[in-house]
């Protein structure tokens, strides 16, 4: 009688640590697997390209600004930006479904004076325009180090009208200044900012 309580005991206790061996595999088991990582969808520009500025452009010469110039001829709208942290262009028809922006950035720091920094994330923005409204396309980052560097647009619609905006915010005490070019541009679209605004 004494052997089959002792039994039982046995029997249940071996029962017990068997539960609880099990019990710390799979929590071990659960902890060693990471959290998913959130897929990184920011879109960068590629390194390479060539930016061409045509003969006679006019520079700006004053802090904040942008300037461009189109030539019909080889569909590529040339410009400039100048110590800015944000700017949005007028219209432009594109003459294609795809567009080539390349751009040649540096950084400075407000008085125009080149700068070496680690914040060299800048980005331009691409918008179309609708019935009363701006549809957002896409961002696309670059690094304003002084290299030169590309993307290009595609699946546009030809003959749309497209903007787009640069932005520099990563550093309050720097500005983003250096040449570029879109290419696939075939003329001069509206500037009527109310009539289209940013959706």
């Amino acid at each position: 009688m004494k052997i089959s309580i002792l039994k039982r005991v046995f029997a249940v206790c071996l029962t017990a640590a068997l539960c609880l061996s099990m019990a710390a595999c799979s929590s071990a088991s659960s902890s060693s697997v990471a959290d998913p990582v959130e897929p990184d969808d920011t879109i960068y520009c590629t390194a390479g390209g060539t930016v061409t500025m045509p003969d006679g452009f006019e520079y700006p010469d004053t802090a904040g600004t942008m300037a461009l110039q189109l030539d019909d001829t080889t569909q590529t709208l040339a410009g400039n930006l100048y110590i800015l942290r944000y700017k949005t262009s007028k219209y432009y028809f594109t003459t294609g479904t795809t567009m080539t922006f390349t751009i040649t950035p540096k950084l400075t720091d407000t008085a125009g004076e080149d700068v070496t920094t680690k914040y060299t994330d800048a980005n331009v923005a691409l918008w179309k325009k609708g019935d009363n409204v701006a549809e957002y396309i896409k961002t696309v980052h670059f690094a304003a180090d002084g290299t030169t560097q590309t993307y290009t647009f595609e699946g546009l619609e030809a003959g749309a009208e497209y903007r787009f905006a640069f932005t520099y915010t990563t550093s309050s005490r720097y500005r983003v200044s250096g040449n570029f070019n879109f290419t696939g541009i075939s003329g001069e679209g509206s500037e009527d900012e109310t009539a289209a605004a940013e959706a």
